[in-house]
Protein backbone atom coordinates (compact mmCIF):
# COMPACT_ATOMS: atom_id res chain seq x y z
CA UNK A 1 0.00 0.00 0.00
CA UNK A 2 1.64 3.42 -1.17
CA UNK A 3 2.48 6.00 1.50
CA UNK A 4 2.53 9.41 1.67
CA UNK A 5 3.69 12.48 3.70
CA UNK A 6 2.22 15.47 5.19
CA UNK A 7 3.51 17.39 2.29
CA UNK A 8 1.68 15.69 -0.31
CA UNK A 9 -1.37 15.63 1.86
CA UNK A 10 -0.99 19.95 1.78
CA UNK A 11 -0.67 19.95 -1.99
CA UNK A 12 -3.13 18.03 -2.99
CA UNK A 13 -5.45 19.82 -0.49
CA UNK A 14 -4.53 23.29 -2.09
CA UNK A 15 -4.81 22.21 -5.25
CA UNK A 16 -8.64 21.15 -4.84
CA UNK A 17 -9.20 24.71 -3.71
CA UNK A 18 -7.91 25.92 -7.30
CA UNK A 19 -4.15 27.09 -5.84
CA UNK A 20 -1.16 26.60 -8.00
CA UNK A 21 0.53 29.59 -6.31
CA UNK A 22 2.86 30.07 -3.23
CA UNK A 23 5.18 32.72 -1.96
CA UNK A 24 8.03 31.45 0.18
CA UNK A 25 11.43 32.01 1.32
CA UNK A 26 13.05 28.36 1.49
CA UNK A 27 13.26 26.59 4.79
CA UNK A 28 14.18 23.00 5.85
CA UNK A 29 11.14 22.45 8.38
CA UNK A 30 8.63 22.58 5.08
CA UNK A 31 10.86 20.96 2.56
CA UNK A 32 8.08 17.75 2.18
CA UNK A 33 5.97 20.39 0.94
CA UNK A 34 8.70 21.94 -1.45
CA UNK A 35 8.97 18.29 -2.72
CA UNK A 36 5.54 17.84 -3.35
CA UNK A 37 4.80 21.77 -5.03
CA UNK A 38 7.69 20.10 -8.11
CA UNK A 39 5.93 16.94 -8.08
CA UNK A 40 2.11 18.59 -8.85
CA UNK A 41 3.64 21.62 -10.83
CA UNK A 42 2.18 24.06 -7.74
CA UNK A 43 4.81 27.41 -8.87
CA UNK A 44 6.81 28.55 -5.45
CA UNK A 45 7.76 31.97 -5.83
CA UNK A 46 11.10 32.29 -3.35
CA UNK A 47 11.73 35.60 -2.13
CA UNK A 48 14.53 37.10 0.04
CA UNK A 49 12.54 37.70 3.32
CA UNK A 50 9.84 36.09 4.42
CA UNK A 51 8.02 40.01 4.72
CA UNK A 52 8.46 39.74 1.42
CA UNK A 53 6.35 36.16 0.88
CA UNK A 54 3.49 37.47 3.18
CA UNK A 55 3.28 40.79 1.21
CA UNK A 56 3.64 39.17 -2.21
CA UNK A 57 0.86 37.07 -1.03
CA UNK A 58 -1.10 39.67 0.21
CA UNK A 59 -0.86 41.67 -2.88
CA UNK A 60 -1.73 38.24 -5.19
CA UNK A 61 -4.85 37.92 -3.04
CA UNK A 62 -6.14 41.57 -3.23
CA UNK A 63 -5.42 41.06 -6.75
CA UNK A 64 -7.23 38.26 -7.97
CA UNK A 65 -9.39 37.15 -5.16
CA UNK A 66 -8.47 34.07 -3.99
CA UNK A 67 -6.43 32.96 -1.45
CA UNK A 68 -3.03 34.48 -0.83
CA UNK A 69 -0.74 31.73 0.32
CA UNK A 70 2.78 32.28 2.38
CA UNK A 71 5.14 29.50 3.53
CA UNK A 72 7.99 30.82 6.50
CA UNK A 73 10.20 28.42 8.44
CA UNK A 74 10.40 28.06 12.16
CA UNK A 75 11.44 30.52 14.40
CA UNK A 76 13.08 33.90 12.84
CA UNK A 77 11.36 32.71 9.79
CA UNK A 78 7.58 32.85 11.30
CA UNK A 79 8.82 36.05 13.13
CA UNK A 80 9.91 37.78 10.07
CA UNK A 81 6.23 37.17 8.57
CA UNK A 82 4.40 38.73 11.38
CA UNK A 83 3.61 42.44 10.30
CA UNK A 84 2.31 40.70 6.65
CA UNK A 85 -0.07 39.20 8.58
CA UNK A 86 -1.42 42.00 10.57
CA UNK A 87 -1.48 43.76 7.79
CA UNK A 88 -3.74 41.04 6.37
CA UNK A 89 -5.88 41.14 8.87
CA UNK A 90 -6.66 44.61 9.10
CA UNK A 91 -7.30 44.68 5.61
CA UNK A 92 -9.64 41.88 5.87
CA UNK A 93 -7.58 39.96 3.32
CA UNK A 94 -8.31 36.10 2.93
CA UNK A 95 -4.86 34.55 3.50
CA UNK A 96 -3.11 31.04 5.00
CA UNK A 97 0.02 31.09 6.56
CA UNK A 98 1.87 28.13 6.73
CA UNK A 99 4.87 27.92 9.53
CA UNK A 100 7.01 25.01 10.23
CA UNK A 101 8.01 23.88 13.95
CA UNK A 102 10.55 22.16 15.66
CA UNK A 103 9.53 18.47 16.34
CA UNK A 104 6.49 18.10 18.76
CA UNK A 105 8.71 15.29 20.73
CA UNK A 106 11.06 18.02 21.36
CA UNK A 107 9.17 20.40 22.86
CA UNK A 108 10.68 21.99 26.03
CA UNK A 109 14.12 21.16 25.34
CA UNK A 110 15.30 24.19 23.67
CA UNK A 111 15.46 22.97 19.76
CA UNK A 112 16.66 24.58 16.87
CA UNK A 113 14.42 27.47 15.71
CA UNK A 114 11.57 27.01 18.86
CA UNK A 115 11.24 27.31 22.45
CA UNK A 116 8.36 29.98 22.01
CA UNK A 117 4.59 29.45 21.22
CA UNK A 118 4.06 30.56 17.53
CA UNK A 119 0.31 30.03 17.42
CA UNK A 120 -0.04 32.09 20.41
CA UNK A 121 1.76 35.13 19.15
CA UNK A 122 -0.68 35.55 16.02
CA UNK A 123 -3.83 34.53 17.81
CA UNK A 124 -5.01 38.23 18.26
CA UNK A 125 -4.01 39.06 14.41
CA UNK A 126 -5.85 36.30 12.57
CA UNK A 127 -9.81 34.70 12.29
CA UNK A 128 -7.97 31.54 13.35
CA UNK A 129 -4.53 29.58 14.57
CA UNK A 130 -3.89 26.61 15.08
CA UNK A 131 -1.32 23.54 15.51
CA UNK A 132 -1.52 20.46 13.54
CA UNK A 133 -0.71 17.48 15.54
CA UNK A 134 -0.77 14.59 13.49
CA UNK A 135 -0.21 13.66 9.79
CA UNK A 136 -3.91 12.82 8.93
CA UNK A 137 -5.39 16.14 9.86
CA UNK A 138 -3.50 18.18 7.32
CA UNK A 139 -6.58 17.91 4.56
CA UNK A 140 -9.33 18.35 6.86
CA UNK A 141 -7.66 21.22 8.71
CA UNK A 142 -6.26 22.89 5.42
CA UNK A 143 -9.84 22.95 4.31
CA UNK A 144 -10.99 24.16 7.31
CA UNK A 145 -8.75 27.01 7.29
CA UNK A 146 -9.27 28.17 3.55
CA UNK A 147 -12.84 28.28 4.74
CA UNK A 148 -12.86 30.25 7.18
CA UNK A 149 -10.55 32.35 5.40
CA UNK A 150 -12.86 33.31 2.60
CA UNK A 151 -16.56 32.89 5.00
CA UNK A 152 -17.97 35.96 6.13
CA UNK A 153 -15.45 39.27 6.44
CA UNK A 154 -12.33 37.42 4.84
CA UNK A 155 -9.08 37.80 6.83
CA UNK A 156 -5.68 35.83 7.53
CA UNK A 157 -5.62 32.01 9.10
CA UNK A 158 -2.45 30.38 9.99
CA UNK A 159 -1.08 27.37 10.48
CA UNK A 160 1.72 25.65 12.09
CA UNK A 161 2.83 22.34 11.19
CA UNK A 162 5.55 20.56 12.96
CA UNK A 163 8.75 18.93 11.26
CA UNK A 164 7.52 15.48 12.44
CA UNK A 165 4.19 15.57 11.51
CA UNK A 166 4.56 17.17 7.94
CA UNK A 167 7.21 14.46 7.28
CA UNK A 168 5.27 11.67 8.69
CA UNK A 169 4.06 8.97 6.59
CA UNK A 170 0.33 7.66 6.22
CA UNK A 171 -1.00 5.13 4.16
CA UNK A 172 -2.70 6.93 1.09
CA UNK A 173 -6.07 4.93 1.20
CA UNK A 174 -6.19 5.78 4.94
CA UNK A 175 -6.87 9.32 4.12
CA UNK A 176 -9.88 10.96 2.68
CA UNK A 177 -9.61 13.53 -0.17
CA UNK A 178 -12.45 14.67 -1.71
CA UNK A 179 -12.55 15.25 -5.42
CA UNK A 180 -13.55 19.04 -5.25
CA UNK A 181 -13.17 21.89 -2.45
CA UNK A 182 -16.39 22.75 -1.02
CA UNK A 183 -17.73 26.74 -1.79
CA UNK A 184 -20.25 28.49 0.42
CA UNK A 185 -22.45 30.60 -2.20
CA UNK A 186 -21.45 34.58 -1.26
CA UNK A 187 -24.64 36.33 1.03
CA UNK A 188 -27.54 37.36 -0.67
CA UNK A 189 -29.07 40.94 0.11
CA UNK A 190 -33.03 40.41 1.68
CA UNK A 191 -35.29 41.91 -0.59
CA UNK A 192 -36.77 44.21 2.02
CA UNK A 193 -33.45 45.69 2.10
CA UNK A 194 -33.01 45.78 -1.68
CA UNK A 195 -36.26 47.88 -1.93
CA UNK A 196 -35.48 50.44 0.74
CA UNK A 197 -31.88 50.95 -0.52
CA UNK A 198 -33.40 51.80 -3.93
CA UNK A 199 -36.64 53.75 -2.58
CA UNK A 200 -33.76 55.79 -0.84
CA UNK A 201 -31.25 56.17 -3.22
CA UNK A 202 -34.28 57.25 -5.84
CA UNK A 203 -35.75 59.95 -3.94
CA UNK A 204 -32.00 61.54 -3.09
CA UNK A 205 -30.69 64.64 -4.68
CA UNK A 206 -27.15 64.38 -3.97
CA UNK A 207 -26.43 60.23 -3.54
CA UNK A 208 -23.02 58.57 -3.83
CA UNK A 209 -21.76 55.42 -3.65
CA UNK A 210 -18.69 54.65 -1.91
CA UNK A 211 -16.59 51.39 -2.27
CA UNK A 212 -13.77 49.95 -0.42
CA UNK A 213 -11.85 47.13 0.18
CA UNK A 214 -14.57 44.64 0.44
CA UNK A 215 -16.03 46.08 -2.95
CA UNK A 216 -12.93 44.67 -4.83
CA UNK A 217 -13.10 41.48 -2.86
CA UNK A 218 -16.17 40.42 -4.34
CA UNK A 219 -14.78 41.26 -7.83
CA UNK A 220 -18.25 43.27 -8.36
CA UNK A 221 -16.58 46.43 -11.10
CA UNK A 222 -19.36 45.33 -13.91
CA UNK A 223 -22.41 45.08 -11.24
CA UNK A 224 -20.80 48.48 -9.92
CA UNK A 225 -20.59 50.55 -13.40
CA UNK A 226 -24.08 48.83 -14.40
CA UNK A 227 -26.09 50.21 -10.98
CA UNK A 228 -24.34 53.69 -11.01
CA UNK A 229 -24.89 54.31 -14.67
CA UNK A 230 -28.69 53.01 -14.60
CA UNK A 231 -29.39 55.06 -11.63
CA UNK A 232 -27.28 58.21 -12.52
CA UNK A 233 -24.74 57.95 -9.02
CA UNK A 234 -21.26 58.93 -8.84
CA UNK A 235 -18.60 56.84 -7.16
CA UNK A 236 -16.14 57.42 -4.71
CA UNK A 237 -13.31 54.83 -3.90
CA UNK A 238 -10.49 54.46 -1.20
CA UNK A 239 -6.97 53.02 -1.61
CA UNK A 240 -8.38 49.96 -1.44
CA UNK A 241 -10.94 50.16 -4.55
CA UNK A 242 -9.21 52.67 -7.20
CA UNK A 243 -9.92 50.96 -10.45
CA UNK A 244 -13.17 49.28 -9.44
CA UNK A 245 -14.76 52.23 -11.99
CA UNK A 246 -11.99 54.01 -14.05
CA UNK A 247 -10.90 57.35 -13.37
CA UNK A 248 -12.09 58.75 -16.26
CA UNK A 249 -15.61 57.53 -16.20
CA UNK A 250 -18.34 60.59 -16.19
CA UNK A 251 -19.43 59.20 -13.00
CA UNK A 252 -16.10 58.48 -11.02
CA UNK A 253 -15.85 60.97 -8.26
CA UNK A 254 -12.07 59.52 -7.64
CA UNK A 255 -11.35 59.55 -3.96
CA UNK A 256 -12.93 59.44 -0.71
CA UNK A 257 -11.18 62.75 -0.13
CA UNK A 258 -12.16 64.77 -2.97
CA UNK A 259 -15.56 64.66 -0.79
CA UNK A 260 -13.93 67.57 1.40
CA UNK A 261 -13.49 69.50 -2.04
CA UNK A 262 -17.35 70.04 -2.44
CA UNK A 263 -18.69 73.13 -0.75
CA UNK A 264 -19.17 73.30 2.51
CA UNK A 265 -22.78 74.12 3.23
CA UNK A 266 -24.92 71.25 3.68
CA UNK A 267 -27.07 71.33 0.91
CA UNK A 268 -24.14 70.87 -1.69
CA UNK A 269 -22.99 67.75 0.33
CA UNK A 270 -23.81 64.25 -0.41
CA UNK A 271 -27.50 63.69 1.00
CA UNK A 272 -27.80 59.90 0.76
CA UNK A 273 -24.89 57.65 0.60
CA UNK A 274 -24.20 53.68 -0.11
CA UNK A 275 -21.43 52.56 1.23
CA UNK A 276 -20.23 48.98 -0.13
CA UNK A 277 -17.58 47.12 1.70
CA UNK A 278 -15.99 49.92 3.59
CA UNK A 279 -15.34 50.71 7.06
CA UNK A 280 -15.89 54.44 8.86
CA UNK A 281 -12.72 55.71 10.49
CA UNK A 282 -10.10 58.38 9.96
CA UNK A 283 -10.03 57.97 6.02
CA UNK A 284 -13.97 57.54 5.63
CA UNK A 285 -15.08 60.38 7.55
CA UNK A 286 -15.77 58.97 10.71
CA UNK A 287 -17.18 60.41 13.33
CA UNK A 288 -16.37 64.23 11.54
CA UNK A 289 -18.00 66.03 8.76
CA UNK A 290 -14.86 66.42 6.68
CA UNK A 291 -16.96 63.51 4.07
CA UNK A 292 -20.15 63.81 4.93
CA UNK A 293 -22.34 65.68 6.98
CA UNK A 294 -23.87 64.07 10.14
CA UNK A 295 -27.32 64.48 7.97
CA UNK A 296 -26.10 61.91 5.69
CA UNK A 297 -28.58 59.23 4.88
CA UNK A 298 -26.43 55.52 5.41
CA UNK A 299 -26.97 52.15 3.59
CA UNK A 300 -24.20 50.11 4.35
CA UNK A 301 -23.01 47.06 2.77
CA UNK A 302 -20.83 44.92 4.84
CA UNK A 303 -20.44 41.08 5.43
CA UNK A 304 -19.18 42.34 8.70
CA UNK A 305 -22.42 43.08 10.54
CA UNK A 306 -20.46 44.30 13.90
CA UNK A 307 -19.06 47.14 11.12
CA UNK A 308 -22.47 48.27 10.33
CA UNK A 309 -23.47 51.35 12.50
CA UNK A 310 -19.93 51.50 13.94
CA UNK A 311 -19.05 55.59 14.04
CA UNK A 312 -22.40 56.20 11.97
CA UNK A 313 -25.69 55.45 12.32
CA UNK A 314 -27.22 53.73 9.50
CA UNK A 315 -30.92 53.84 8.03
CA UNK A 316 -30.35 50.82 5.76
CA UNK A 317 -28.23 47.92 7.25
CA UNK A 318 -27.12 45.09 4.99
CA UNK A 319 -25.62 42.08 5.78
CA UNK A 320 -24.46 40.74 2.46
CA UNK A 321 -21.71 40.51 -0.46
CA UNK A 322 -21.37 43.60 -2.43
CA UNK A 323 -21.65 42.09 -5.89
CA UNK A 324 -24.70 40.47 -5.13
CA UNK A 325 -26.48 43.18 -3.55
CA UNK A 326 -25.11 45.41 -6.58
CA UNK A 327 -27.10 42.59 -8.96
CA UNK A 328 -30.00 42.81 -6.57
CA UNK A 329 -30.03 46.97 -6.63
CA UNK A 330 -29.92 47.30 -10.63
CA UNK A 331 -32.43 44.08 -11.22
CA UNK A 332 -34.66 46.40 -8.53
CA UNK A 333 -33.56 49.46 -10.61
CA UNK A 334 -34.74 48.72 -13.69
CA UNK A 335 -38.37 49.79 -13.17
CA UNK A 336 -37.59 53.08 -11.62
CA UNK A 337 -37.65 56.22 -13.17
CA UNK A 338 -34.16 57.38 -11.70
CA UNK A 339 -34.17 61.66 -11.78
CA UNK A 340 -31.64 63.63 -13.94
CA UNK A 341 -28.94 64.70 -11.94
CA UNK A 342 -26.58 66.13 -14.50
CA UNK A 343 -26.06 69.41 -11.78
CA UNK A 344 -24.89 66.84 -9.03
CA UNK A 345 -22.53 65.16 -11.63
CA UNK A 346 -20.95 68.56 -12.37
CA UNK A 347 -20.58 69.55 -9.07
CA UNK A 348 -18.77 66.17 -8.30
CA UNK A 349 -16.44 67.20 -11.10
CA UNK A 350 -15.65 70.37 -10.00
CA UNK A 351 -14.77 69.04 -6.57
CA UNK A 352 -12.01 66.88 -8.50
CA UNK A 353 -10.97 69.71 -10.56
CA UNK A 354 -10.62 71.54 -7.11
Amino acid sequence: MRKIDGGELFVRTIKRHGIDLMYTLHGGHLDAIFQSCLDHDIQLIDVRHEAAAGHAAEAYARLTGSVGIALATAGPGFTNVITAITSAYLDCIPMLFIAGAPPLRDAEINPLQGGFNQVAMVEPVTKWAHQITQVHQIPTLVDQAIKIARTGRPGPVFLEIPIDVLFSQVNEAAVHLSDSAQVIPPASPRPSDVKQAIDLLASARRPIIMVGGGALLSRCSHELIAFAEQAGIPVFSNNKAHGLIAGDHPLSGRAFSNLAALPADTNSRPDVAMVLGARFGLYTGGITERFLPFSTRIIHVDLDAKEIGRLRETEVPIVADCRETLRALHQAGQSIQWPDRSLWHASVQAAHQA
